[in-house]
């Protein structure tokens, strides 16, 4: 059900609502939204047992993973999953490189953002983010002149973030490399057992257009969790499947491409469509994005 009406969603006109309002509400939204994780990431990390607290209250589901991810140091707010907070954060980055941004706009955004991620641990979500700024300045900026800007842009804030937290990306780093090699000495491998995970889609492709082993995978008795959407649609619901989500691309162009590599990598190496919130957040900014043409601006209204 919510599945169905977050694809119903793409149905809507937007032309009867006043878009420039909704973009502009939604950048004041996400400039407060960042402050906040900003600080409960200071709890999260030096004032644990407040967080703690805190969350009980307005997020008790999310409790028993907290306590795992509090262990490994690893940020989720109110997603169970850090990977999924992750690609969420990118999402919304994404969705605010393609409006206009002044330069100290898209310094804050840029800047908590990469903080964000980076205390997720994920390092799809970092992949992702990584792409999304690679498609920004390949096909958004035009100039030459406005593309060594972004560049120049990027090193000052990366440089800013590592000489005021340098210390603690280096933990950071440090506690994402035990968990690769505690994955590893589980027999997991590179990536969480991902790797392993397309081999076996690979050998156990379903060729059957309208059917497969519905939603409940197995795998040698056991529950199967394939760490990928697509491996999933495929192995749960057949090939036809394919086709008939390949709506959400229709009218794809090249100017929506900062959102569609945010969806891109949650949706091969994890997932995106199981976690609603998620989900509903990319179709949302997707049909907002595509029926407004946000990107269709001039490199004047990009780092102006």
């Amino acid at each position: 059900m919510q599945l169905g009406f977050i694809f119903l969603f793409l149905l809507y006109d937007f032309n009867k609502i006043d878009l420039n309002l909704i973009f502009s509400s939604i950048r004041r939204l996400l400039f407060f939204y960042y402050l906040f994780v900003l600080v409960l990431i200071y709890f999260f990390y030096f004032k644990s047992e407040l967080y703690v607290s805190f969350m009980t209250v307005v997020f008790p589901e999310s409790i028993p993973m907290l306590l795992v991810n509090l262990q490994s140091q690893r940020f989720s707010f109110h997603f169970t999953d850090p990977n999924a907070f992750g690609y969420m954060i990118v999402i919304t980055l994404a969705f605010l490189l393609s409006m206009k941004l002044h330069t100290r706009e898209f310094v804050f955004f840029v800047i908590c953002a990469l903080i964000i991620i980076l205390t997720t641990q994920s390092r799809g979500a970092m992949i992702s983010c990584g792409l999304v700024f690679l498609s920004y300045f390949l096909f958004i900026i035009k100039s030459k002149r406005l593309k060594i800007y972004f560049i120049f842009m990027l090193i000052v804030i990366i440089s800013i973030i590592y000489f005021i937290w340098g210390e603690y990306l280096d933990i950071f780093f440090s506690v994402m490399n035990q968990r690769s090699e505690i994955e590893a000495s589980m027999g997991a491998g590179v990536g969480g057992g991902r790797i392993e995970s397309w081999f076996y889609f690979i050998n156990n492709i379903n060729y059957n257009p309208f059917f497969g082993s519905g939603y409940m995978l197995q795998r040698d008795g056991e529950l199967y969790r394939p760490h990928s959407d697509f491996i999933r649609l495929n192995l749960s619901y057949g090939i036809l499947i394919y086709f008939l989500f390949s709506y959400i691309f229709i009218g794809f162009r090249k100017k929506h491409i900062m959102l569609f590599f945010a969806f891109l990598i949650p949706f091969f190496i994890n997932t995106i469509i199981d976690d609603y919130r998620l989900f509903a957040t990319f179709i949302i900014f997707y049909s907002l994005i595509r029926t407004a043409e946000c990107t269709d601006f001039s490199e004047k209204r990009s780092l102006s």
